[in-house]
């Protein structure tokens, strides 16, 4: 039995679309680049699928989805019938000028060496919106 933790309703998008995106994980604090379809979205976020392992971790998209770049991955599993990944992403909405910032500095430094500079834009940006804790409760 699986338990619905979702607190928004999400809706499958017409057309599924690939991003380029980076994953820092909470775990080990490493860069991994991927490719993901975004399959659907909630007014919190959006879901994923991906050919490739996706660890939880704080997201960068190469563009922007629903308006937004920044995220949190909070949770990813293997699929049984085709082995693909799918996982659920926080939007975090980031203000325009640190966005801006954030994207300089991310192409300056590359991403094998700073990744903190994006966690801790991430981790500001939820403390300015009100968006509390990454950690999900039942």
């Amino acid at each position: 039995m699986m338990i619905e933790m979702r607190h928004t309703p999400r809706e499958t998008v017409a057309e599924t679309k690939a991003y380029w995106m980076s994953v820092i994980s909470f775990k080990r604090l490493d860069w991994t680049d991927l490719i993901a379809k975004v399959v659907d979205m909630s007014p919190l976020g959006v879901g994923i699928e991906a050919r490739s392992k996706m660890d939880p971790g704080f997201v960068w998209f190469s563009e922007k989805v629903d308006g937004q770049q920044g995220g949190l991955l909070m949770w990813s599993k293997q699929r049984d019938s085709d082995g693909k990944y799918r996982g659920g992403i926080r939007l975090v909405p980031l203000d325009p000028d640190e966005a801006k910032i954030l994207q300089e500095k991310i192409k300056k430094a590359g991403p094998m060496k700073d990744p903190i500079v994006l966690v801790d834009t991430i981790l500001d940006s939820l403390k300015k919106s009100g968006g509390g804790s990454i950690v999900q409760t039942k």
